[in-house]
């Protein structure tokens, strides 16, 4: 995905940053307004030609773009909820290394490694009250990549001198690696980018609301304009609030490393 410099994109990932309910009614409200104001004034011109070719040419083009914005808009729920997938399988997989780097710095040296497994606590710590603020802000703090930084020399100074230490070696690598692969994932998907086709999926919906000023309003059509308008509204608020999974009221929250950080605070006490 790359970002979208489009104002009506923009409006909405501005909106996407408040609480759920607040954005998600506050964009309804905006495009059954526009969706009502488009309708109504063209209608005082387009109405002017009335003839049943008008009508079922219209009728017509509104399936046919009606179709594709539909498509459009599955398509950008698809790619946001397979992001959002992968972000929270990637979240899982890192709480799961730093679990299993605590279980085996106690196996390797319960004694050797009290410094490590201190820090590893405080850097579990920091991305709770630390990296997730700061992800909303398309950043990670450095406070935790220093303390990243800390324990991978601190276990690669590891000299096993025993059979089980050597054993236990590698694995205790391969999960500082994972520490560094899955921190980078989070910094990767901070960064809150909306689908690069959102804008044709706004002119799609305005060219359908078009089509409807081949009829003159009245009240159930003014009704069905504002309901289609506002589902609209309320879909593309979904898609672009689920495109930034560490802000606004649809975020991902750190529960994870919470519990993660009370079950790691329980072995060592």
């Amino acid at each position: 995905m790359v970002s979208v410099h489009f104002w009506p994109t923009a409006m909405f990932e501005f909106l996407g940053r408040l609480p759920a309910l607040t954005g998600s009614l506050v964009a309804m409200v905006i495009t059954a307004g526009v969706g009502l104001g488009v309708y109504v004034g063209l209608s005082r011109i387009i109405s002017r030609s009335q003839s049943e070719d008008l009508k079922e040419g219209a009728g017509n083009l509104f399936r046919v773009v009606g179709i594709l914005v539909a498509l459009l808009l599955s398509l950008a729920f698809g790619q946001v909820i397979a992001d959002w997938r992968a972000i929270e399988d990637a979240v899982d997989r890192e709480a799961v290394a730093i679990g299993d780097l605590l279980s085996g710095l106690r196996l390797y040296d319960v004694e050797a490694t009290r410094e490590i497994r201190t820090n590893l606590i405080d850097y579990t710590h920091t991305i709770v009250e630390d990296d997730w603020p700061a992800m909303a802000e398309n950043e990670l703090s450095f406070r935790g990549y220093a303390l990243k930084k800390r324990i991978s020399a601190a276990v690669l100074a590891l000299t096993p001198t025993n059979e089980r230490q050597e054993l236990v070696k590698p694995r205790l690598l391969d999960d500082v690696d994972s520490l560094s692969d899955y921190r980078l994932i989070r910094l990767n998907h901070a960064q809150g980018q909306t689908p690069f086709y959102l804008p044709v999926v706004v002119f799609g919906f305005l060219v359908s609301i078009v089509c409807f000023g081949s009829y003159r309003p009245n009240a159930a059509l003014l009704l069905l304009v504002t309901l289609y308008a506002a589902f609209f509204g309320l879909a593309l608020y979904l898609v672009v609030s689920l495109s930034d999974p560490f802000s606004g009221g649809n975020a991902i929250e750190p529960t994870t490393f919470e519990r993660l950080l009370h079950w790691m605070q329980d072995v060592e006490n």
